[in-house]
């Protein structure tokens, strides 16, 4: 059995974790156990035998080049309404809404 060196693994581990995932990592230390971002603990070996995962990781996720041009506008499934003086209709204020939260959803039943 070798004996790891702490610093070497620990370095050479947040390396392959910043190439994997673009952030540095959080490392506990406590008792031999180390923590990674609050996950589950584990020993200094299987922190070692993780780095060559996240290597492979990082060449999977490499970024590419997609042939969507960025100045085409992103559709949404509805049309966003600007505020008006007379106040929105039901449909209208669902649009307001949907619109705001910035995220991927529907108009309720009914509506659309």
């Amino acid at each position: 059995m070798t004996t790891l060196d702490k610093t070497a693994v620990l370095a050479a581990f947040e390396a392959a974790y910043v190439a994997a995932h673009g952030t540095l990592p959080e490392i506990t230390a406590k008792g031999g156990w180390y923590s990674v971002d609050g996950n589950k603990n584990v020993r200094l070996a299987d922190l070692n035998s993780q780095i060559d995962d996240l290597h492979a990781s990082a060449v999977k996720t490499a970024p590419v080049h997609s042939s969507i041009e960025e100045n085409e506008p992103t559709k949404t499934p509805f049309s966003i309404i600007k505020t008006n003086d007379t106040g929105f209709t039901a449909e209208e204020l669902w649009i307001v809404k949907l619109a705001e939260t910035f995220q991927d959803c529907r108009l309720p039943r009914g509506l659309a």
